[in-house]
């Protein structure tokens, strides 16, 4: 059986070769607010490019700044002081790549467009001004009118308790007929609900 064994050095300088590349490609999706999921390959072909491009553009620099030639930067010998420094940098310029990327991803290609990382639901109840005055109709067709006193932000459910709930019923015309108090607060399930409608205003 034919077995393959890496020195435990190659492994962590491949570790360190990736981490510029994860720098960039982490701080470009949180300056781009890319919600988009990647897939293994292509995130680790990401990672790679953008390692080599961070790398070589601190060769070239350190070339162009100290005027030497591609091939004496390459193969000079360096202490480890300034190893530890010139990787230091090295990440810095990845941050700054990533940056750059992220911008360009959320000015350019998606201009126009608001995009949040956070949930939309989240920036709703967030920006909505206080106290949140909202509509809740029920899959059953069934509509409540109150003040939103507390909803969950939980991924298990948006579930709202609303304060001072009103049955509105509305006529043949779509009218409201009359309403109907139906106590200080009404629990709606997020499994009940089919539509929210915020009637404060919302600053977002």
């Amino acid at each position: 059986m034919v077995s393959f064994n890496l020195p435990l050095i190659d492994l962590v300088y491949a570790f360190f070769v990736l981490v510029p590349g994860f720098v960039t490609y982490r701080v470009g999706r949180y300056v781009g607010k890319v919600t988009v999921n990647v897939d293994r390959f292509d995130k680790t072909a990401y990672t790679l490019v953008s390692s080599g491009i961070a790398l070589s553009l601190l060769v070239l620099t350190y070339a162009l700044v100290f005027d030497q030639p591609l091939e004496s930067v390459v193969t000079t010998e360096y202490s480890l002081g300034e190893l530890g420094l010139a990787y230091l940098v090295l990440l810095t310029v990845a941050a700054v790549n990533g940056y750059v990327s992220g911008w360009f991803i959320d000015n350019k290609l998606k201009q126009g467009l608001q995009t949040r990382r956070e949930k939309t639901w989240e920036i709703m109840m967030d920006g909505a001004e206080r106290p949140i005055e909202a509509r809740v109709v029920t899959t059953e067709g069934r509509e409540i009118h109150g003040y939103i006193n507390v909803y969950d932000t939980q991924d298990h459910g948006k579930d709202v308790l609303l304060e001072y709930p009103q049955t509105i019923i509305r006529d043949a015309d779509g009218g409201v007929w009359k309403t109907e108090s139906i106590g200080d607060h009404a629990f709606v399930n997020e499994a009940d609900i089919s539509h929210i409608y915020i009637e404060s205003e919302v600053n977002v």
